[in-house]
């Protein structure tokens, strides 16, 4: 069997255990293709919402003073990003004492057992990391507001407009409610509100009821017979791969374009619920092509220099990897910290709408 050096086994250890990492599949989120990272060294992340109108150019007379312009309603926050930090102790791990605690060198097949079964807990702390950043993206989709463990509410004050509640006027399983009607008044608050695209192609998320409603409303059935309808093709000019998401199809109203898509994404409550959905089943989420979503990653705390030129500071990095000697336990944490949070820069490029009731069957 191979062997090599302790020294060096601990010294590639941590890069190792990264690379393992890095080969896994990772958690559903198809909300987050909607966004861009943006990584930064600040512990703090400000930004400003602005909402300009369409206003248009007022003529004068030559002899006139020129008009000077300004942004109104404008808004500026400034956040310290929610914090995440979790380790695995790899001496809880049957084989570190069988690696490490022996002579000195190590037996490279019982090393490479030890890489792996810290890569397998460390994956598993990706994914819950993973997990968190799709559930922001999915409150301040279906909400506005972003409900953190801390306590903390991030609310992007999103207009009434583009969160539409339930009720009979948007119910798609009353037969006199076209859900192309609903999908329409979205795409217009977001081209009059905002500053989307209508010429562009608009997507569209919709729960399993809502969409289990859109296909049986009389409405939509009489437009075509419903077994002409391609619900596996989308329409082109468009991005047409979101992972994790189910393409439905396209469809058209008036003179708005929609990809269709589904999303069954699951996670779970520690210690409380499982099974809970990042779409809601009785809701629509609409988009249009061109958005302007980032997702913000602030610095973390980390030791920076060696012996008595140690020093704590904050480090810049979507992810920052660490390992811990705790001597008093005689074990290693092997750990990563990350600082994200959502920024919905193009706030009025959203609509929500509840489109099936509580107890009705889509």
């Amino acid at each position: 069997m191979g062997k090599i050096t302790i020294q060096s086994a601990l010294g590639q250890f941590t890069q190792l255990v990264i690379k393992a990492i890095n080969e896994r599949k990772k958690p559903t989120a198809a909300f987050g293709t909607f966004f861009t990272d943006v990584v930064s060294g600040s512990k703090e992340v400000s930004w400003e919402i602005k909402r300009r109108g369409r206003p248009v150019a007022v003529d004068i007379a030559h002899h006139e003073h020129g008009t000077v312009t300004k942004s109104a309603k404008s808004t500026q926050k400034i956040y310290i990003p929610p914090y995440y930090d979790l380790a695995t102790n790899v001496d809880a791990l049957d084989s570190f004492e069988r690696v490490f605690g022996g002579m000195s060198h190590v037996d490279i097949p019982q090393y490479d057992k030890l890489i792996q079964e810290t890569a397998e807990d460390a994956r598993d702390n990706l994914d819950r990391i993973e997990r968190a950043e799709e559930l922001q993206r999915s409150q301040a989709f279906l909400t506005g507001i972003i409900q953190l463990h801390n306590g903390d509410n991030i609310d992007f004050k999103r207009k009434a407009a583009s969160l539409l509640a339930f009720d009979s006027a948007n119910d798609w399983l009353v037969d006199t409610v076209h859900p192309g009607a609903i999908m329409a008044q979205g795409c217009a608050f977001m081209v009059t509100e905002g500053d989307a695209d209508s010429s562009g192609i608009f997507n569209i998320f919709m729960g399993d009821l809502a969409y289990n409603a859109f296909r049986a409303n009389p409405l939509v059935q009489k437009e075509s017979d419903i077994k002409n309808f391609h619900f596996a093709d989308l329409s082109t000019n468009a991005v047409v791969s979101r992972t994790g998401a189910v393409p439905q199809g396209s469809y058209s109203y008036g003179n708005y374009r929609f990809n269709i898509w589904g999303y069954e994404g699951y996670y779970d409550v520690e210690g409380g619920s499982s099974n809970l959905k990042y779409m809601d089943s009785k809701s629509i989420v609409i988009l249009p092509q061109n958005i302007d979503f980032k997702m913000f990653y602030g610095g973390t705390k980390a030791w920076r220099g060696t012996g008595i030129n140690r020093f704590p500071t904050v480090i810049k990095g979507k992810r920052n990897f660490y390992t811990v000697d705790d001597e008093i336990n005689v074990s290693k944490l092997f750990g990563v910290r990350t600082s994200p949070v959502v920024l919905l820069r193009s706030i009025d490029n959203i609509f929500t709408a509840v489109v099936v009731g509580d107890g009705e069957q889509g």
